[in-house]
């Protein structure tokens, strides 16, 4: 009789154990399908801002297309003139003023 008292006695301890364990595996993977949400939200938000990147940027391209047709027009310029760009040099830097002289 002592036997089958501690045959069952060991069968309720077993069976705790494996209800504990059961419940442990449930609450990780309980927890392991919110890491996994918070992953694919984390991802969907960083797909979204390098959308509204993107679009910023054709934005800001037009926009810059758009201003440089408007200053052609005011200018009335085509955008295939080319004309060479004056060089200024301020009079500081003359031959004069920096008593430099060039021979050729």
């Amino acid at each position: 009789m002592a036997k089958l008292n501690e045959s069952k006695k060991n069968e309720r301890a077993l069976k705790n154990s494996e209800d504990e364990a059961a419940r442990l595996c449930e609450q990780w993977r309980q927890k392991a399908m919110a890491a996994e949400r918070t992953t694919k939200s984390a991802q969907a938000l960083q797909n979204t801002i390098d959308h509204l990147e993107h679009r910023l940027e054709i934005a800001n391209t037009e926009k810059l297309d758009a201003q440089e047709q408007l200053f052609n027009i005011q200018s009335e310029r085509s955008p295939f003139d080319f004309g060479l760009p004056k060089i200024q040099v301020p009079p500081a830097f003359s031959q004069e003023s920096t008593n430099v002289r060039i021979y050729f």
